[in-house]
């Protein structure tokens, strides 16, 4: 099924009432960035949505969707995001070879719950990614290997609310 909403306060309206939904696609109407989500329930990315605002400008948005019968009542509420800094490029000097994790990380987050806002620039793209952190210890070091070795930067929080030397970090994502 596909809706379509003129707002994005109409948008996250319908996500918080929505409870067995699977959803497909989201997309900005007129907009010509691509904006990857995946969450898996309606809960969880209202509260995404929420919290990245530069992902989700105001505007109209369509949603395609498919009716679920798992019951989302169990969901938890997700305060903490990672964000990661990626990009993928060709050298200006060697056409034939591509710098960056973009492509990497996208594949190695399949398991987690994320939004991806990817914008192409002259030599490729460069993205920036919103992952919710997992709650099992296992999953939480993963992610952070992950972070590391694919993206260019990354922000865990560390209750601060700010960015700062604590919690930005230098990754290793230029030359994958």
């Amino acid at each position: 099924m596909k809706i379509e909403f003129p707002t994005k306060e109409d948008l996250i309206r319908w996500l918080k009432k929505t409870t067995s939904a699977v959803l497909l696609s989201i997309s900005l109407l007129g907009g010509v960035q691509e904006v990857h989500v995946q969450a898996s329930s309606a809960k969880a990315l209202t509260n995404i949505i929420q919290s990245g605002h530069e992902y989700f400008p105001e505007g109209a948005y369509a949603v395609e969707y498919e009716q679920d019968s798992e019951d989302e009542s169990d969901d938890l509420v997700y305060t903490n995001i990672a964000v990661a800094f990626t990009m993928q490029a060709r050298l200006a000097k060697q056409p034939n070879r591509i710098i960056g994790g973009l492509a990497s990380l996208r594949e190695s987050l399949s398991e987690y719950e994320y939004i991806a806002k990817i914008q192409p620039s002259e030599a490729g793209y460069v993205g920036h990614l919103q992952i919710v952190i997992p709650e099992n210890p296992n999953e939480l070091e993963a992610l952070k290997k992950i972070l590391e070795n694919l993206s260019i930067a990354y922000i865990f929080p560390d209750g601060t609310g700010t960015i700062n030397e604590n919690n930005l970090k230098m990754g290793r994502g230029i030359w994958v």
